[in-house]
């Protein structure tokens, strides 16, 4: 006998039926519009800690008031220091899928940076190399410094040439760029300013530290420096290079050497055990601690902490006040 299927049920079954076509019409769409927003979003990738801090700048709070969708993204995280970095295949893709990516450049980022920017292919990425707009400093052999962001007018320039690239890709929102553009660049210029104001009358100019990384600083405010390892932390320098750090320690009454925060250094422990004198972290600016990190630290707090303890111990004339 044959079984009737009552109206009722074949009205939930249609309803059934019809609910399952509204929902995926309704994903179809969404993953429609989500895909030609991604489209029309600004899409920068970064490498590190300082060459974030400077497209924050640029990018400014105003994107929650725009119809600009604006996405920034660094592929180092800022606990990782960038020598030790070595790049995934997300990460490469990232890079390919974005309209800007902006490196350092002068050897930091450059064993993987120039093979990608070989072979991009289809991708219309732009790379941005911050080191081509300013005057690279070169050390005694000619090496060339690639710690450009320890100089706060190198700052400036690139946060003025690089926010000409971003405008290019968003001219709706000009005058709002335009202005995030140079409260950076104030930023960095009143940064320097203070510093040396407050440097100016160290009783002593020479800056030995565990790092090469201050030759720009020292630079920017007449001090020397000297490096118990080369350009990378990991590097280390040969006995005669010691034997000189004793005696400019020795003859130059040193009173303090710096060593980066969270890291341990033989070299330095054994001079400052030797010499009978004290220990100060000074940051390469070039990452976060973990505690910087949980704290909200960012490249101005940073650079203010290192000016603060250069000026408690080289017997300079104040502390940086907090602002």
């Amino acid at each position: 006998m044959n079984k009737t299927i009552s109206p009722v049920k074949i009205s939930i079954v249609l309803l059934l039926i019809l609910l399952v076509i509204s929902a995926l019409t309704f994903f179809a769409v969404f993953k429609h519009q989500n895909n030609y927003k991604n489209k029309n979003e600004v899409k920068i990738t970064t490498t590190f800690f300082p060459v974030n801090y400077i497209v924050e700048k640029i990018q400014g709070p105003y994107t929650a008031f725009t119809n600009l969708k604006f996405r920034v993204e660094g592929i180092i995280p800022l606990n990782v220091e960038p020598h030790d970095f070595e790049i995934g295949a997300k990460d490469i893709q990232k890079i390919y899928e974005s309209d800007l990516f902006v490196y350092s450049g002068l050897g930091i980022e450059d064993k993987w940076v120039d093979k990608l920017n070989q072979n991009k292919n289809n991708s219309k990425v732009k790379f941005i190399n911050l080191s081509t707009f300013i005057s690279p400093f070169r050390v005694a052999g000619g090496e060339i410094d690639p710690h450009i962001w320890q100089d706060t007018e190198n700052m400036e320039k690139m946060t003025r040439a690089l926010g000409d690239e971003v405008l290019k890709l968003d001219m709706e929102n000009k005058n709002i760029l335009e202005n995030n553009i140079k409260n950076g660049v104030a930023e960095f210029s009143d940064l320097g300013n203070e510093t040396k104001r407050l440097l100016e009358n160290c009783k002593i100019k020479t800056l030995i530290t565990s790092h090469e990384s201050f030759g720009y600083f020292a630079r920017q405010y007449g001090f020397e420096n000297i490096s118990t390892a080369g350009f990378s932390p990991d590097s280390e320098v040969g006995l005669g290079e010691i034997s000189s750090i004793k005696n400019k320690i020795k003859n130059d009454k040193i009173p303090v050497i710096f060593t980066e925060p969270g890291g341990e250094n033989k070299v330095i422990n054994n001079l400052a055990q030797e010499f009978k004198i004290k220990t100060e972290n000074l940051s390469s600016l070039e990452s976060l601690t973990d505690e910087q990190m949980k704290e909200g630290k960012n490249y101005k707090d940073l650079y203010r902490a290192n000016v603060d303890n250069i000026v408690k111990s080289l017997k300079c004339s104040e502390k940086l006040a907090e602002k």
